[in-house]
């Protein structure tokens, strides 16, 4: 199986005549295996290969074109739990004839895609009881910037550039909270962010050394005038058409878990930072740096 794909260099212009433009050819071919084990064990290998055009807005009035190379390689054992899958993402800018990639992703997962706000998420599928974990990439520079098993808040500036996030990572994640084995109690991480460098994050730390299970996030919403809002998107009108970070606030953030109460915490955003000294966190539950 070949996937291709073919896309014209800028014209070329001979003596006031326009020629026919060269193409750009580029392949990638995929494959797929299976086998049996001597126990009966079944394992099948799958490497799918597929190009996909991304555009990227880093600044107001400016797109950039892309290329991505994407290879979505996974492993399954029908004797063992989850799957070894990897993803890896080549960045071209459209139109280049050299095919050099200016920026690389290689991660832990079985699915990826760009999505509209210059970002590239990354999907780590979870099993036995744990939930699937969404890596968000910069689909600028290609830098990992944070990760959530919750689907993330999205804040926007109007008449501007500005892009936050929000993302919770908790312990019932597919892959593991990085600093959990060093921190005893942690429920999750808070993530704030941008779209080009990786987020700020705060530990959420339960008085037990083993917090229940029930402490797993389901959902993250913003609560603005009292209000919770419905939508997962954010028009911050107090920075309307000014770059002052410090207008970013006015709002909180609220995560809600399987507990009772559903409220887990919820804290403030003030001058563009979440702000811990002012949360207000269930009982038995702490946010920390």
């Amino acid at each position: 199986m070949n996937a291709k794909i073919w896309f014209p260099l800028a014209g070329l212009v001979f003596l006031g005549a326009a020629l026919p433009a060269p193409k750009i050819r580029r392949e990638a071919a995929s494959s797929a295996e299976t086998w049996k084990e001597k126990d009966g064990r079944r394992i099948t290998h799958t490497v799918n290969r597929r190009f996909t055009f991304a555009t990227t807005s880093p600044e107001r009035f400016r797109k950039v074109d892309l290329l991505l190379a994407e290879t979505f390689d996974r492993t399954l054992d029908s004797g063992a739990e989850g799957e070894k899958s990897k993803v890896t993402v080549e960045a071209t800018r459209a139109g280049d004839a050299s095919g050099k990639p200016f920026w690389k992703i290689a991660s832990e997962g079985s699915s990826g895609e760009p999505t509209e706000e210059n970002l590239y998420r990354v999907t780590r599928p979870g099993c036995c009881g744990a939930q699937d974990l969404s890596v968000y990439f910069s689909l600028i520079n290609g830098k990992e910037l944070f990760a959530s098993d919750a689907p993330i808040l999205k804040l926007e500036a109007p008449n501007t550039s500005f892009r936050r996030f929000v993302a919770y990572h908790d312990r019932m994640a597919a892959s593991p909270i990085p600093e959990a084995s060093n921190h005893k109690g942690v429920v999750g991480v808070i993530e704030y962010g941008n779209d080009r460098e990786g987020a700020s994050r705060l530990y959420v730390l339960a008085d037990k050394p083993e917090p229940p299970e029930n402490f797993a996030a389901k959902k993250l919403s913003i609560v603005a005038n009292g209000k919770e809002a419905e939508q997962d998107r954010f028009d911050v009108w107090a920075a309307d058409k000014s770059p002052d970070t410090a207008k970013i606030g006015g709002f909180s953030i609220r995560v809600r878990a399987y507990s009772d109460p559903e409220v887990l915490f919820e804290i403030p955003v003030e001058g563009d930072r979440l702000v811990p000294e002012k949360a207000k966190p269930a009982k038995g539950i702490r946010l920390e740096k």
